[in-house]
């Protein structure tokens, strides 16, 4: 167990900190991180404490975590709650987050390994999906990219090889346009090679042939002649960047050419894992992931044409602190981004720009209007411009049951910040902007629990009613006002031509609306 001291940002002298802690529960080793917290949003890290630990060995090579492994994981947590207590005074359990990634989340015994380690310790520790992990790196690396401004410039790639998943996320000029969870990772390169019998299998073309569905999805995501760079995160990463970069100082972004970091990597491939272990001072689980980690680099820089990569001192315990400090989930930044990558799928799509625009903006507009009616919140405000945005993809597969084919397009999407649950939920509203119903007999919707359904109901009401005034795809009625008289909405427009076929399709497609809302929808022309 090792520990330092980093200032991460000038400390508030004028205000009381309050002490943090967050833990990640990896593949390769627990790690924490103590923070002084202040008011102004500003921190200081005063103690970071690190474990190594084979959980992704267990659950990557047998499919569950060992019995043994669950006990050291809680001896582990059980020394970071003593030194809180000893060096920090923290004896709350609410001053500490903790999470897990992979390495927990597809183990068959994962309840069991959360049980054990709130019973002996009292740490909840939520396991957290590809999404997430997206969001929090997000976090993290947001400081660095807004302050070393070449980053953001054209293309950016964060890339974490892990010990089960590579974490991908493209950024457009600062914006997301997707992010990506792959099962790639030092570890399951390891299987692989353990299940092919043939002595003359070489890591390279396991990695070659590992990596070979997830350079082609970045490519597709691409747009052609942008340039790429390319930030790499990860334990591994920062090892080639304090070996390769004497001077880095930890707050900016290395930059390493990838020849040298080839060189670094076939040196670490030609030594025992116990050489590694003594002369780096590393564990031997990073020691055993370090070799296939950089060679997955190197070769994804190579398949990108990259001749340097950047290297990132960020990590997910920065991401966990950012919310402690108080950055909001859903905020505007965020969600920005968020409709920022859902329009990058719609565009994959060739979805109808103007109508998807058009439409987007009727809906968001009208689940304002209705905030006292509904109750709903700025997540399900967002899940639903996210439906908007792409609710009529599915003519990419056939104009026939296109809302059908839009669902499953958007439940085997990857949109950044939005996990399996909510593009379920965003498919699922898309899926009822016209057709039939919900009903008892449609599975995907009696899956969902009673109180999501009440705001599936709701959500795709609106959705249905907007699409409605919009059906010509000719956006003729322009901008339009909702607003609330006694049982009727009353919808505005300054449109002056006859409005016989939208009030006919209104009344068709809104007798969802008026189910679910108990109003009766009404298009009126402004007065003159």
């Amino acid at each position: 167990m090792s520990s330092e001291t980093i200032s991460c940002q000038d400390p508030s002298p004028l205000s009381p900190p309050v002490i943090r802690a967050v833990i990640d529960i990896g593949a390769t080793s627990v790690r924490m991180a103590v923070a002084e917290i202040y008011p102004d949003k500003t921190w200081v890290i005063k103690d970071r404490l690190q474990q190594s630990l084979s959980l992704g060995r267990d659950t990557f090579t047998g499919g569950k975590i060992k019995f043994s492994t669950i006990e050291t994981c809680v001896e582990v947590l059980r020394r970071f709650q003593k030194s809180l207590q000893e060096n920090w005074a923290v004896t709350s359990t609410k001053a500490i987050r903790a999470v897990a990634t992979s390495a927990v989340r597809e183990a068959e015994n994962r309840e069991q390994f959360i049980n054990r380690v709130k019973i002996a310790t009292g740490i909840k520790v939520d396991i957290i999906d590809g999404a997430e992990v997206n969001r929090l790196t997000f976090l993290a690396v947001r400081p660095l990219i807004e302050k070393d401004k070449h980053l953001a410039k054209d293309y950016l790639l964060l890339l974490e090889v892990g010990g089960g998943n590579t974490e991908v996320m493209g950024l457009r000029d600062g914006q997301v346009d997707f992010a990506q969870t792959h099962r790639f990772g030092s570890f399951r390169v390891r299987e692989t090679l353990e299940q092919y019998q043939e002595p003359g299998i070489q890591l390279e073309e396991v990695i070659t042939q590992a990596l070979s569905g997830t350079v082609r999805s970045i490519r597709e995501c691409l747009i052609p002649g942008t340039p790429v760079r390319v930030l790499a995160l990860g334990a591994e990463a920062r090892f080639a960047a304090e070996r390769l970069c004497r001077n880095w100082d930890g707050v900016s972004a290395a930059k390493l050419a990838v020849p040298r970091v080839a060189e670094l990597a076939a040196k670490v491939l030609a030594s025992p894992v116990e050489e590694l272990v003594s002369r780096h001072h590393i564990a031997l689980p990073e020691a055993e992931t370090l070799g296939p980690t950089l060679l997955a680099l190197v070769h994804l820089a190579g398949q990108l044409n990259l001749s340097t990569l950047y290297v990132g001192n960020q990590n997910l315990r920065g991401g966990l602190l950012a919310e402690f400090v108080g950055e909001e989930v859903w905020s505007d930044i965020f969600i920005s981004h968020i409709i920022h990558s859902a329009k990058e799928v719609g565009r994959k799509y060739h979805y109808d720009k103007k109508h998807s625009k058009c439409v987007t903006a009727y809906v968001t507009q009208l689940f304002d209007a209705l905030r006292q009616a509904h109750q709903l919140s700025q997540k399900d405000r967002t899940i639903l411009e996210v439906a908007a945005i792409l609710h009529d993809i599915g003519t990419f597969v056939s104009n026939r049951s296109h809302h059908k084919h839009s669902k499953y397009l958007m439940i085997n999407s990857e949109i950044f910040g939005l996990n399996d649950t909510d593009l379920s939920m965003a498919g699922l509203i898309a899926r009822y902007h016209r057709g039939a119903d919900p009903k008892p007999t449609h599975s995907d919707y009696t899956r969902l629990p009673a109180k999501s359904r009440l705001v599936l109901i709701q959500l795709a009401a609106m959705l249905r009613l907007v699409e409605a005034l919009d059906s010509s795809h000719e956006q003729r009625l322009g901008d339009l006002a909702f607003s609330l008289d006694a049982k009727t909405l009353v919808i505005t427009t300054r449109y002056r031509g006859s409005l016989s076929s939208e009030r006919a399709t209104l009344e068709t497609k809104g007798k969802m609306f008026t189910t679910v809302f108990g109003l009766f929808p009404s298009l009126r022309p402004a007065p003159k």
